[in-house]
């Protein structure tokens, strides 16, 4: 990595004057003293300043739209490190100085915000994860083949970085009025969980941003922003991440459109402010390989109005469920309040997974991400939206979970009445209570291959017509697999 003094001097020398030469001088080490508060974990400010310097030539190399250069590091045989030759090509130390402002307003606008009254909390976990693909361990290939599907890292990166540095750039006139730019907050809100949702359209960055700045980011449906844009690859070539052939999710026009409908009854940073809260809950802000989806997973299709009223009842009622001070989504453990919910959406439908290994049934029910936008590889009948219909009927409940939880388990499920697999797993719940789930969240059935477990081929002592049920950690080949019928037989267990 070639030092900041010596990009300064290969920088400074292709100034004509010694007045520039000394007026940039001051200025680097201005920047230098930036990069060295923005540093991380690093022992100067080398890194960061330098990767700040190769992301935004990869910009420039995108924004000509030539695409005249792709560094590929196993062809080149080196590491992600971009050659500081081939990125002072595509810099001067005016455009360095434009980037800079860029980057310093943003963090001045967000800062500000973020100081204001107000749900805030985002913003400094969001301008941590902004800085840390400048300061992190792993080195950004910012001249990555944004074609390449296989650079999805990149790409993700790219999308982050590119489009709130490109956005700021081109809208460098501080308001004088306002403490800080609303609309820059939003695009940065907006882009950071983009992030989050490992979102790719680096294509589509030039374009979204300047109808952004047309437009304003709470654009109306009937605006530039939601325009099909024709992109060459068919359709279905097109890959989750990836925007399918428009600048907006279907999640970003819908919070646009409730967003735009509170600005006529003056509540429009209110309604926002409850979104963003709502979002930022752990399952919701990872929007990863579920669809991209934030917050309208949430809110039923036959709701008429989207109001302050009712975004606090469902964050209320949302948070109630999943108390984020509780463990979050253990993967071998389940909390009491995690059980209860189980037990409740069992009456709903299918709402777990089809897991590995698969030669035998292996079922997870603490997917939450998955479960509350009704993602299940069991559920065939996409109609039936189990979390849905649960949410939907307690947020109509007057009364909190310990109550609808009581309601909704007065009827047991009958042992002679039961058919499905999810009705006999239902019965063992209503027996077992939290006793079923102490080896974990996953359920496994046989199915008559082989196993290291002993009578792996019986039928269930319960149920005759099935094979037995078990409760795992995860697999069968190891630990100490609970089988469910002998729990029952304990003198224990749960009336």
């Amino acid at each position: 990595m070639q030092s900041n003094e010596n990009i300064k001097a290969d920088l400074l020398s292709t100034l004509k004057t010694s007045e520039e030469k000394n007026q940039y001088g001051e200025k680097w080490e201005y920047w230098q003293d930036f990069f060295w508060n923005h540093r991380g974990d690093n022992p100067t400010a080398d890194k960061g300043f330098n990767q700040f310097l190769t992301c935004i030539a990869g910009l420039e190399n995108y924004l000509t739209g030539k695409g005249d250069y792709f560094y590929v590091p196993e062809k080149n045989k080196k590491d992600n490190s971009v050659p500081i030759s081939d990125v002072l090509k595509r810099l001067n130390i005016e455009l360095i100085e434009e980037y800079f402002s860029a980057i310093e307003l943003m963090e001045e606008y967000l800062l500000s915000f973020d100081s204001l009254d107000g749900y805030s909390n985002w913003v400094k976990v969001a301008l941590e994860e902004f800085w840390e693909l400048f300061t992190g361990k792993n080195t950004i290939n910012w001249f990555a083949d944004y074609n390449d599907r296989n650079r999805n890292t990149e790409r993700n990166s790219m999308v982050f970085a590119w489009s709130i540095i490109h956005y700021v750039k081109l809208h460098l006139y501080p308001e004088e009025d306002a403490v800080y730019n609303e609309d820059t907050v939003r695009f940065f809100r907006r882009i950071y969980l983009r992030y989050r949702n490992n979102n790719r359209s680096v294509k589509t960055i030039k374009d979204h941003v300047n109808l952004t700045l047309i437009n304003g980011v709470i654009d109306s449906a009937d605006n530039g922003l939601s325009q099909i844009i024709q992109i060459k690859k068919e359709e279905e070539d097109l890959e989750e991440g990836e925007l399918d052939k428009t600048l907006l999710t279907l999640d970003e026009v819908f919070k646009n459109k409730v967003v735009l409908n509170a600005r006529l009854n003056g509540r429009e940073e209110e309604v926002e402010r409850l979104i963003w809260e709502i979002e930022d809950h752990p399952y919701n802000v990872n929007g990863r390989d579920v669809g991209n989806v934030n917050f309208k997973h949430l809110v039923h299709a036959d709701i008429k109005e989207i109001d302050t009223d009712y975004l606090r009842r469902l964050k209320e009622k949302f948070f109630e469920l999943f108390p984020v001070d509780v463990s979050m989504n253990s993967s071998n453990n389940l909390t009491i309040e995690e059980v209860h919910v189980i037990e409740v959406l069992l009456r709903y439908g299918e709402f777990y997974d089809r897991v590995s290994p698969y030669y035998y049934q292996n079922y997870k029910f603490n997917s939450w991400r998955r479960i509350i936008r009704n993602i299940s590889t069991e559920l065939n009948d996409k109609e039936i939206r189990p979390f849905e219909k649960m949410f939907t009927e307690f947020m109509n409940y007057e009364g909190d979970f310990k109550g609808f939880y009581q309601e909704r388990l007065k009827e047991k499920q009958h042992k002679e009445n039961v058919i499905t697999t999810r009705e006999q797993i239902t019965w063992y719940s209503d027996m077992l209570k939290d006793r079923m789930w102490q080896q974990g969240p996953n359920i496994a059935i046989s199915n008559g291959n082989p196993c290291s477990l002993q009578n792996w081929d019986e039928n269930d002592d319960c149920f005759e017509d099935s094979k037995k049920f078990y409760n795992t950690k995860g697999n069968l080949k190891g630990g100490r697999p609970a089988i469910l019928s002998e729990l029952i037989k304990t003198k224990n267990y749960a009336n």
